[in-house]
């Protein structure tokens, strides 16, 4: 038992001999702060992965760029959606997981807010849906548009379609409420999808 303690600790055997008990207490105490030394750095490089993450994530969101809805596609990962590019439009994405079986998704490119084409490719895409399953989905409107109101007219035509709009500021609202907050992906999706009428 001495030679372990001396071991661990680098203790002098006359240290050992002499002082057993405060030496064993010491080795406790030592393990003790290696276990939260380790714990720390592991939460440390947590940290600046999340922040690194966040930087990206703001990257990805060029919505001047085609290529964002890969972007998109990766932000929505992080609060548990399966995306998928749907067949019918690269614009679209067909958003699953455990609780929703489909959500859609659609994209618009440009600085400027959702259109009534937007509405009406999302519309499409929802009866063909409806017509092969039965069930109507809900579905989102992504854009980025900062600072621009969105027409009400088409708001209250989205109210009436089970669609909502999710803009640049909410995606990675989205994303921070996960990785910061840690709040559950499934409460958030849940919730996101309770605002939207239907």
């Amino acid at each position: 038992m001495q030679a372990t303690t001396e071991r661990k600790l680098d203790a002098p055997a006359w240290c050992v001999t002499d002082f057993p008990e405060q030496v064993r207490t010491l080795v406790t105490e030592l393990d003790t702060c290696k276990k939260q030394v380790e714990a720390a750095q592991k939460r440390i490089e947590y940290i600046q992965k999340i922040f690194a993450y966040c930087a990206q994530a703001t990257d990805w969101l060029n919505f001047a760029d085609e290529n964002v809805v890969g972007g998109v596609v990766k932000v929505l990962d992080v609060a548990g959606w399966k995306a998928t590019v749907d067949p019918s439009n690269p614009q679209l994405l067909r958003l699953e997981d455990e609780i929703n079986p489909t959500v859609f998704a659609l994209v618009a490119l440009g600085a400027e807010p959702p259109a009534r084409s937007h509405v009406s490719a999302l519309i499409k895409r929802q009866t063909d849906w409806w017509q092969e399953t039965g069930v109507e989905p809900k579905a989102f409107i992504i854009y980025s548009a900062e600072g621009k109101e969105v027409d009400a007219d088409l708001q209250s035509v989205l109210a009436k379609k089970s669609m909502g709009l999710l803009s640049k500021k909410d995606l990675l609202r989205l994303a921070a409420e996960v990785l910061l907050k840690e709040t559950d992906p499934d409460d958030l999706r849940m919730s996101m999808l309770m605002r939207i009428a239907g």
